[in-house]
């Protein structure tokens, strides 16, 4: 089984916006697989299995599921997996849903701030 070690799948179904991802996570080291699509996200993290260590999904993706949505399938897969949120703003279920081993990250974010959250799903394994 190949390591989880900096290994990501990122949705975003804004081009624009995952591009920018990919670019800066790519730069910084993480191995990344990505999609615009929550449907091919399954189709990824089916294929993956338990193989990669984080999420970085918009909460509002286009399509038949939403970030939520498509967390909960990918933590059927991979219970430890680690998730970050994007959103343009506080979603008011968040700290309701209770989320563990996961971040939120707001729109718009620097390139910086993306990799910090990132870089502290990686190294901290307690909840958030």
């Amino acid at each position: 089984m190949a390591s989880t070690s900096r290994r990501l799948l990122v949705v975003e179904d804004q081009e624009l916006v995952r591009s920018v991802i990919v670019r800066a996570l790519t730069e910084a080291g993480f191995e990344l697989f990505s999609t615009g699509a929550s449907d091919q996200a399954i189709e990824l993290l089916n294929d993956l299995g338990p193989t990669y260590g984080a999420l970085i999904t918009d909460i509002n993706l286009d399509g038949p599921m939403s970030g939520w949505d498509l967390a909960t399938h990918a933590r059927g897969i991979n219970p430890g997996l680690s998730i970050l949120y994007l959103a343009p703003a506080l979603p008011r279920d968040y700290v309701a849903k209770g989320l563990s081993n996961s971040a939120l990250l707001l729109k718009p974010f620097t390139i910086e701030q993306l990799t910090e959250a990132v870089s502290v799903l990686f190294t901290d394994t307690g909840s958030r």
